[in-house]
This record gives structure tokens, sequence and C-alpha cells, in this order.
């Protein structure tokens, strides 16, 4: 569904056409990789045309452009060479909310590979509660790492702090909720650490 959202958000497509591009450049293809495909369809470069799907999926598909259809995320726009499919403002919500969803599950089931430092590492967050997944994350991540939970929003540990971990804060736009300080010397948390 992201997929077809993002694609005929792009621009306006034959049934056909996505079926083909489908079996042709495969789900995890990059939208550059379908418009080469589309390209060469439209353009007759793609040989005799055989699918590069089974009869069973191009039926799937078309259940899908169909319930896509029903529930007002894609259009048909008639012109001429076909019907072709549109992105309703619908759909472009919806592709939004499936595309931070995706993202959200990719860069929060990343597992981060600690390691050690002789520094002590004190990380504190306020995270607003319209936001707790982010929260949530924070504090399962830091523990994964091996911080220890001195407040519930403040972690200590002995652990450098991975870089894809604030590129990912960065892209969550967690960031801005998140103080990260080092120390050299403990001082009176040597009990904490």
């Amino acid at each position: 569904m992201l997929k077809i959202l993002e694609m005929v958000g792009k621009m306006a497509l034959l049934p056909i056409e996505i079926i083909w591009v489908m079996g042709a450049a495969g789900y995890g293809a990059s939208m550059k990789d379908f418009d080469r495909e589309i390209r060469k369809f439209r353009e007759g470069e793609s040989g005799s045309r055989k699918f590069g799907v089974d009869s069973r999926t191009k039926q799937n598909y078309r259940k899908l452009f169909y319930k896509l259809k029903k529930e007002g995320f894609i259009a048909e726009k008639i012109e001429q060479g076909g019907r072709f499919l549109i992105r309703t403002k619908r759909g472009a919500e919806k592709f939004v909310r499936l595309k931070n969803l995706k993202d959200r599950f990719l860069l929060t089931s990343y597992k981060y590979k600690p390691e050690k430092t002789d520094k002590v590492v004190i990380v504190i967050f306020d995270v607003p509660e319209k936001e707790k997944w982010k929260r949530e994350w924070l504090r399962n991540t830091l523990r994964e790492l091996g911080m220890k939970n001195v407040q519930k929003s403040v972690f200590i540990g002995k652990v450098k702090i991975p870089e894809l971990f604030l590129e990912n804060m960065r892209k969550l736009h967690a960031i801005d909720y998140v103080e990260i300080f080092e120390i050299g010397k403990t001082g009176t948390l040597k009990h904490v650490v």
C-alpha cells in the first residue's frame, strides 16, 4: 500500500503499469528504479511484457487497488490512453502516516552495539506526553546499551553513545528532548556508576 501510494503520488499510472513495475523492479526498489521501469514499459522496451508476477499476485494487486479506491486513497482519472490511478488528498495523508510508521519501526527496531568508555555518561530527557513512544524507545535503548536508570528520565553509565543512535534520534525528532553529558571525574557519582 505504501509503495503504491508513493508511486501514484508521483505520477498518474495505469493499474497494469503498477503491476508490471512491482514485478519487474520488486517491492524494495527505489523510486528511481520504478521510474526507469515505467519508462521502459511506456516506451515498449520491456520486451514481450511478460509479467514478473503470477496471476494470483496480479489478482491481489487488483483487490488492493479496489480497496484503495473504495477507501478514498486513490481515484481514477480518465484520459486518452486509459484509466489512470492518482493519489487523492486522503491518500496523501495515509501515505505520510504509513511512511512515518515504517520509518519509526525501522529506526526503533535497530540494535546498537554497546561500547565501554572510562568516562561517565549521563543522559537526561524530557519527552512530551503526546510523543511518549519516543520516551519508551529512549529508555529501552539506553538500557540495552548498558546504562542504569537513576530516575525515570535520567540514565548513567560508562558507555559511549553510538553515533547511529544520535542520528536516529535526529531522524525521529527526539534529539531536542535529550541532553547528554560526559564526565571525566565521577566525584560523588562513584556509588552510582
